[in-house]
């Protein structure tokens, strides 16, 4: 485990390497079906076609009394549809839960129950292999990626340098911004770096982003981070940082050595770190996450061949870095983009990382599915192509904001928490999720005590999440502290600091970590109910009248 944060790690009797793990995962796969065989052998075979699982060909030495109980409760549990009482390990259950997959599907016909302890089983597996702690971590947006409000410094440096060029060093002070992020005609990443070059050239852009990159986020913005509990960072970062911008486009880049130099500080820092392919080749939509704002944008514009190559070179170069535990394939894909074609690309994505040297054993692979209007959709698509069986150690990216909808406004706090618990009976459901970006940000007037309680409650539904969360952003614009985790949310005391075991490690519904618990099939309150079915509405409409 990590030697700053030993929490949510598996137990250390139970931590085995990921090939004995693929190995045990393999004799509960085959005992369960043959169980069932005798008497149900053309519906076994017919399920075989369908379901295929990954690494049952890893060849390890295991110990025999271990696989053997393997055998037995994935046997017992195909057979009688309930798991044996002395599966107690993360082996043993992960091998009754898929039992008791094979039961449902085959002896019970009931593939949505199937479904639900295959969820559980896989999540058993990831628990007996995997030895890095669940991120709990925070997001360095406005680094290698100007997003509007963490980087709004830079643009405000950057604008007093061009009125300087235009006007002279007598010129007088630009007068105090108001409620904004950016200076006006600077509303994102590419349009700062034409309004550079306009003004003095290739030098100077060169110049500025040098300075920013260098100086932005150091070693002692690693250690407070660390301070504050925290355990890893996410680093978004754009295209144009790993490549040159393509024919038409103003960004400044490549700049491989200074993200070597932001990779070195973090593995120094004792963090882990998620490297997110924030701002793809064309973006995965067109507002200003990905660099720039393109109101023209449709899906077609993502060149999506052109990130999987980048994501194939960025593996490659990271791919002996320990601190890598994560890699992100892109950033809020719009909801446009055709389910089927957003799969396509990350079969691919997962291929050509996984062939670069991050294996599953040491990588999770992360894929956005942003909002969570569309988690049903992704999820069932992922399921039906066979994917949870033959990608490992590979995760859904949510991210939960209460904001950018009027339906917000509506929302008491209560509500509010009610939607919370919703979205960690939603995480614990997926076999592997993380909550990439969340804030404490909402439409209303709330007490410091609520804000207070609507940021614990959120770290502790997160926490449900198989791999964890990160917070959006260690810091952001002045004017939004409900978005700065470390002045807006830890110095205002809304999160204890440092964060304790009860935050790190406690859950919202700490029934639902049972091992011999069931979940829930939804949460109490109205709220929750009509945010899904808003949810259902939407994505039938997107279908029905696609951008």
């Amino acid at each position: 485990c990590n030697r700053h944060h030993p929490f949510h790690c598996p137990m250390e009797h139970e931590a085995l390497s990921y090939a004995l793990a693929c190995h045990l995962r393999a004799i509960a796969w085959v005992a369960a079906h043959e169980e069932l065989a005798v008497r149900h052998p053309g519906e076994v075979a017919a399920a075989l076609k369908s379901h295929q699982l990954a690494g049952m060909e890893i060849p390890c030495d295991a110990p025999a009394e271990l696989c053997e109980a393997v055998r037995q409760a994935a046997s017992s549990s195909a057979r009688t549809g309930q798991r044996p009482s002395d599966s107690s390990s993360c082996a043993t259950l992960m091998a009754a839960e898929l039992g008791r997959f094979w039961h449902l599907l085959v002896a019970k016909s009931d593939p949505s129950g199937a479904w639900k302890h295959l969820t559980c089983a896989l999540q058993q597996f990831h628990r007996c292999h995997w030895q890095q702690p669940s991120w709990r971590g925070a997001n360095l947006g406005g680094w290698f990626l100007l997003e509007p409000g963490p980087a709004s410094p830079f643009f405000d440096t950057c604008h007093g340098k061009i009125q300087e060029i235009r006007l002279g060093p007598d010129a007088p002070e630009a007068p105090k911004l108001e409620k904004r992020e950016n200076p006006p005609g600077m509303d994102d990443e590419h349009s700062l770096c034409q309004a550079l070059q306009l003004a003095g050239g290739a030098d100077l852009q060169r110049q500025m982003f040098e300075e920013h990159r260098a100086s932005h986020y150091t070693a002692e913005t690693m250690r407070r981070i660390v301070e504050t509990g925290l355990n890893a960072v996410r680093l978004p970062v754009g295209h144009w940082v790993l490549q040159e911008p393509a024919q038409g486009e103003a960004f400044q880049g490549p700049c491989c050595e200074a993200l070597d130099a932001a990779v070195d500080q973090i593995a120094e820092s004792g963090l882990q770190l998620l490297l997110d392919l924030h701002g793809a080749p064309g973006g995965e939509n067109g507002e200003r996450p990905c660099g720039r704002t393109d109101p023209s944008w449709n899906w077609e514009k993502w060149r999506s061949n052109e990130a999987v190559s980048i994501l194939g070179r960025l593996a490659a170069r990271y791919c002996g870095k320990d601190c890598i535990t994560g890699i992100q394939v892109c950033n809020e894909p719009a909801e446009s983009i055709p389910v089927t074609r957003l799969c396509d690309f990350y079969e691919q994505a997962i291929e050509v990382i996984r062939g670069n040297g991050m294996g599953p054993e040491k990588v999770a692979i992360v894929l956005p599915i942003f909002t969570h209007w569309r988690v049903p959709e992704v999820v069932q698509t992922w399921r039906e192509r066979g994917n949870f069986l033959k990608y490992d150690n590979v995760v859904f990216d949510i991210h939960y904001y209460h904001n950018f909808s009027k339906i917000w406004n509506l929302l008491s706090h209560q509500q509010h928490v009610d939607v919370v618990r919703s979205h960690a009976l939603e995480l614990k459901s997926i076999p592997g999720a993380v909550v990439g970006e969340w804030s404490i940000s909402r439409p209303g007037q709330f007490t410091d005590e609520d804000q207070a309680d609507f940021a614990l409650k959120q770290v502790l539904a997160y926490n449900h999440a198989s791999h964890g969360w990160f917070f959006w952003n260690w810091h952001d614009h002045d004017f939004y502290p409900d978005w700065d985790l470390e002045r807006g949310v830890f110095q205002k005391g809304k999160l204890p600091n440092p964060l304790g075991a009860p935050e790190l490690q406690g859950f919202l519904h700490p029934e639902w970590e049972d091992r011999t618990g069931e979940l829930p099939s939804q949460v109490s309150g109205m709220w929750p109910k009509l945010m899904g079915w808003a949810g259902t509405a939407q994505g039938l409409m997107q279908q029905l009248w696609p951008t």
